[in-house]
């Protein structure tokens, strides 16, 4: 469309951001002044009125593209909205406290611009502002990443361990309502969640956890708050054992204690399960479902005479099942199972 910068420098350093019929970007080093472009090289020009640089572009919102400015010391970074013209490009808020540096990865949602800079301490905080009030602090970590802009704020990742891995978080765009959503995998490592999308109150994501490595993630925004969390792998139940015996039988179903066992809480609302069968009698199938409901004729593990079989499913809990489960076997007289959990739903 347009040679911006003759030579080899970068003409454009921003992501373009559609602004009704034109686009805005931050234009070349070392200026970062703010450029519009119609798609054509006369209507690709500085916008006049704008601030002397530009950090970052946020979003836009009703034909506006907002984005903060990079002022000289002491002067306060300031939140900006353009809609490419003289007229149309204004401060809207200038912050009143402290001045953060180092501004990145700039988000509008609902209104307001989610940001994060570097605090002084090696810290970095994400903050939000918007047109009608202050700045707020939001949250300071060791590292803040992957804002995604959601229905309702910015999901992220954020880390207070050494490791950067970071967890999954939501932000309304208030102190109050920023919160970790679940530890998805325990310790320092953490479990780099990404690619937020969310859909209702449920928001998807992927993140990485030792047992089942790279998988997508789901993650309840409204109050409950449901989440997955890990296990080391425990068995809950082998009929193989006295305590457990003896084997399931086809006429019989069994029940088993899901909750208060190998670390589940009560109030689960599901658990990741591993069915093994073994030593049967004859061929058949085994069905496992939440205590009190009855048989869905779903098979969860199907297995010959003499043979050892395993499936992995998840398992809802409703508060009718006490936190038990109940085993069906069809098709044979008996037959060992085994029941191993890796992690559950709160």
């Amino acid at each position: 469309v347009a040679d911006v910068a003759p030579g080899v420098e970068a003409g454009i350093t921003s992501v373009p951001v559609a602004a009704g019929s034109i686009a805005l970007f931050r234009g070349p080093a070392p200026e970062f002044a703010l450029w519009r472009t119609d798609g054509t090289a006369a209507g690709t020009v500085p916008v006049p009125g704008g601030p002397a640089r530009v950090q970052m572009l946020a979003g836009s919102s009703n034909g506006e593209v907002y984005f903060l400015d990079q002022p000289v010391l002491p002067e306060p970074v300031a939140l900006w909205k353009s809609d490419g013209t003289s007229v149309g490009t204004k401060v809207v808020k200038k912050f009143s406290g402290p001045f953060p540096f180092n501004v990145r990865d700039p988000v509008l949602s609902d209104g307001k611009v989610f940001f994060t800079a570097y605090q002084y301490g090696s810290k970095v905080a994400l903050w939000a502002i918007d047109e009608t009030s202050r700045e707020e602090l939001l949250l300071e970590a060791v590292a803040v990443a992957n804002v995604t802009a959601v229905p309702g704020g910015v999901a992220f990742s954020a880390s207070g361990e050494s490791s950067n891995a970071g967890e999954p978080w939501f932000s309304d765009g208030t102190r109050m309502g920023t919160r970790m959503l679940g530890d998805v995998a325990p310790g320092p490592q953490g479990s780099s969640p990404d690619h937020f999308a969310r859909v209702g109150s449920m928001l998807l994501f992927s993140a990485t956890e030792p047992i089942h490595g790279r998988e997508l993630w789901r993650a309840d925004l409204s109050g409950d708050g449901e989440m997955f969390y890990t296990l080391e792998p425990c068995r809950v139940a082998d009929t193989r054992n006295v305590e457990d015996g003896p084997p399931v039988q086809s006429s019989f179903p069994r029940d088993f204690q899901l909750t208060g066992r190998c670390g589940i809480p009560d109030g689960a609302t599901g658990v990741s399960l591993n069915v093994t069968v073994t030593r049967s009698t004859g061929a058949g199938w085994v069905e496992v479902h939440p205590e009190g409901r009855e048989s869905s004729g779903a098979r969860s593990t199907s297995f010959g005479r003499g043979s050892t079989r395993a499936s992995w499913l998840l398992l809802g809990l409703d508060p009718a099942s006490h936190g038990r489960a109940t085993v069906r076997l069809f098709g044979t007289s008996s037959a060992d199972v085994i029941l191993d959990v890796s992690g559950y739903f709160r």
